[in-house]
């Protein structure tokens, strides 16, 4: 697929650094804080979310895949992720489909957007 000027700012991904700070916290946490190999699936999921609506459609096979990691691996990683509030699974309504939403304050987003998504991750917590 040939990429064209506009596709390059897709491409770009900001991490705010209150998110980090949340995350090397969490790695400190003992006895069951983030791991190393959760970083590692966090930061991509970060990577193959979707800038406009937020959303990561990818399978924890597929992430497996990505990362040279076991899908039972990926599996516990999420977990941890969703214990410290980093990434929650979403079901759509409407079409029954399973998404990941890295948590909205992690990356760069309008008020209004980050505020939607909020909405949708608490919910999804529920």
């Amino acid at each position: 697929m040939k990429r064209t000027d506009s596709d390059q700012f897709e491409d770009f991904r900001v991490v705010h650094s209150e998110g980090m700070a949340l995350i090397w916290a969490a790695m400190r946490k003992k006895p069951r804080g983030l791991m190393h190999q959760d970083v590692t699936v966090l930061l991509r999921l970060v990577d193959c979310t979707d800038w406009r609506s937020g959303k990561a459609k990818i399978t924890v096979n597929q992430l497996g895949e990505d990362l040279a990691m076991q899908p039972s691996n990926v599996s516990l990683a999420l977990s941890r992720l969703k214990k410290q509030l980093l990434v929650v699974t979403v079901r759509e309504k409407r079409t029954g489909d399973r998404y990941f939403l890295p948590n909205p304050y992690l990356t760069s987003n309008t008020k209004q957007k980050q505020a939607h998504l909020w909405q949708l991750f608490q919910a999804a917590r529920e």
